[in-house]
């Protein structure tokens, strides 16, 4: 819903804040598109004249998320959960 699709009913931003209950400063912050939550609320006070999600977008589907498992390979003795400071402790002949 536009926000002046809803001025041309009520008149004013701030008949539409009076409606709403909330501050004329508040419905000024809108911008071009009333709040989703605020479209409900406006179609309630209208009687229905302007209907809520007039102007709302499709909702894509988010991609789920795929785990690719890939074979392990041949690391030649590199052991990733261990970090650097192991291999070089191994490299070093610090053993215990």
């Amino acid at each position: 819903m536009k926000t002046e699709d809803a001025v041309k009913i009520f008149g004013t931003k701030t008949a539409i804040a009076e409606a709403l209950g909330i501050t004329p400063n508040a419905v000024s912050q809108w911008g071009h598109k009333v709040p989703r939550r605020r479209e409900y609320q406006i179609e309630k006070a209208s009687g229905g004249q302007i209907k809520a999600g007039a102007y709302a977008p499709k909702v894509i589907p988010r991609a789920r998320r795929v785990t690719v498992r890939v074979p392990r390979q041949d690391l030649g003795g590199y052991q990733p959960q261990r970090g650097w400071w192991y291999r070089l402790f191994l490299r070093e002949g610090l053993r215990r």
